[in-house]
Order: C-alpha cells, then sequence, then structure tokens
C-alpha cells in the first residue's frame, strides 16, 4: 500500500501532459484533456495542474512533443506489433497504435491510474465515430512486481515477433535500486520474448529553461511529496544499463525536429526550439544475452 501511495502522488505531474499535448498534434490528445476536464473540473486539481502548466508551458510541451514523437519513430522502426508501455498514465499511444488491428498493445499502470484510463477510454468510444480497440488492453500493476509485468505480457500471442517496452517519464521518480529491480524485470522479459526497451527518461536538463526554471520545478515537485533522483549525465546512465547486461543505442530527440507543431502555437522561433532540445536523447536497449 505504501509503494502505491508514494506513486500515486505522481499522477498529477503526468496530467500536466494531458494539457500539454492539446498543443501539438498528437492524435486523441484534445479527446483525452476533455474527458479528464470533465471530471475535475471545479476541484483543486483542476485549479494546480492549470497553474503549474501555464508556469511552464514552453518546457513541458516542446520536451514532451519532442520525447513522444521519437519514440513513435523508434517504435516504428523496430516493428512495433506488440507493444508494452509502462506507466502508461494517459498518455494517447495505445489509442493510436491500434488502430492497426494487427497490433497488441498492452498499457500497464497502478490499479488507480490505470482504472482512470480504462474509463476515459470507454467513454470516448462510447460518444464517438472510432472503432472498438478489442487489440488494448489494460493491465494493473507494479513494475517493480516481476509477477505483474508477467501476466501483462501473457495477452502476446507468441511467434507474433519481439516486443517493444517503452516508458515516458517514469525512471527519474525511482531510486538507484528500483531502477535496477525495474530493469532486471525488463532485461527478465525481453530475453524470452526478444525485442527492445525505449525510453527518453536518460537527461532531464532544459537548455530553454535554464537551471533557475529547473530547480523551481525540482522545488514545486518535491512541495508535493514528489522527489526524483536522476541519471547525473547520458555516460552515467549508458554505464548503468550496461553493467546490467544491456546493449545501449543512442538517439537524439533533434531527429524529430522537422515534425514539431508546438513552435508556432507556442510562438516559439525555429532558432530557439531546435538550440533547446540541446542533447536531449533517448536510449533503445537490447539485451546482450540475446
Amino acid at each position: 500500500m505504501a509503494r502505491s501511495n508514494e506513486m500515486d502522488k505522481l499522477s498529477f505531474t503526468g496530467d500536466w501532459l494531458v494539457v500539454a499535448r492539446t498543443l501539438t498534434d498528437i492524435p486523441y490528445s484534445q479527446e483525452i484533456y476533455e474527458i479528464l476536464l470533465e471530471r475535475i473540473k471545479g476541484t483543486q486539481m483542476e485549479i494546480d495542474f492549470q497553474k503549474e502548466f501555464q508556469s511552464n508551458k514552453a518546457l513541458i510541451t516542446r520536451r514532451f512533443e519532442y520525447r513522444y514523437k521519437l519514440s513513435k519513430k523508434l517504435m516504428k522502426e523496430n516493428g512495433a506489433i506488440k507493444v508494452l508501455e509502462l506507466a502508461s498514465g494517459l498518455a494517447p499511444r495505445g489509442l493510436q497504435w491500434t488502430e492497426n488491428p494487427n497490433v497488441t498493445y498492452v498499457e500497464f499502470d497502478l490499479p488507480r491510474k490505470i482504472e482512470e484510463k480504462r474509463q476515459i477510454v470507454e467513454k470516448l468510444l462510447s460518444h464517438s465515430k472510432m472503432k472498438p480497440r478489442p487489440n488494448l488492453y489494460f493491465e494493473a500493476g507494479d513494475v517493480l512486481n516481476r509477477e505483474d509485468m508477467i501476466t501483462a505480457v501473457s495477452h502476446f500471442h507468441i511467434g507474433d515477433g519481439p516486443i517493444i517496452i517503452i516508458n515516458e517519464g517514469l525512471l527519474r521518480y525511482l531510486t538507484h535500486d528500483q531502477k535496477k529491480i525495474m530493469a532486471g524485470n525488463i532485461k527478465y522479459l525481453l530475453e524470452r520474448l526478444g525485442g527492445c526497451w525505449i525510453t527518453p527518461d536518460i537527461n532531464q536538463s532544459d537548455p530553454i529553461s535554464g537551471l533557475e526554471r529547473m530547480k523551481a520545478r525540482e522545488d514545486y515537485l518535491q512541495s508535493k511529496g514528489v522527489h526524483t533522483q536522476s541519471f547525473e549525465s547520458v555516460a552515467v546512465a549508458k554505464s548503468f544499463f550496461e553493467e546490467l547486461g544491456f546493449f545501449v543505442e543512442q538517439r537524439f530527440f533533434k531527429e524529430v525536429f522537422p515534425e514539431m507543431v508546438s513552435t508556432s502555437r507556442l510562438n516559439a522561433s525555429q532558432d530557439e526550439l531546435e538550440n533547446g532540445v540541446g542533447s536531449q536523447i533517448s536510449f533503445v536497449m537490447r539485451c546482450k544475452s540475446t
């Protein structure tokens, strides 16, 4: 219970992204935002996350549009047919990928958050012309519990090719030891099913906002009882995962710069957006033993 309560504190950080995505062209972003707004309208939660989003609009939108679109690119390159998304939150990725009936997509999160997501998707499907998604599954569980993750991948048919495991925004909230446990559980699955792990949770600095803005945001998170433990550098992160038995491929956010649309919607210059991405990267990781 303590673990669940601890991680539930993180929900509001992911909910900011629901607002941010409406400033992009990411499918289903507006629809999910409208349903969430109905659920929280008039509550303190609405006030809190609207206030935080407005104060960090440029930082949040630009960074997360970059990482979302790079993840999509990497998933395509790796033939995403079977996908397990960890800590999926309210991201619309599952809805987008399961437009293809050949894709099996499993969203995995803590019980309270995954139930919220299930309800939002069910409402969206019932109030729109979208086709049902029999290939989209929701599994409650903890990334630190191997049995939970084994249950999640039971939706995949053996022989349909390797899996892709993806997460965005989770690792920075785990301790060093928790990161090891999560990585070990992922490695266990990849050794048996094949495939790769995609994550942008490597370097969190943002040249646009500067150190002062980043420190202010970290202070805000701590005031909500949320503590972050990011990697000290890309080199440290790479060494960390290599020692755990992964081959690490580095890919840069700037690869998807031409696809960015939040530039004009935030009244930012192209130079500002391109410079702002700096050395932000994602890792694509595979097991050394496969």
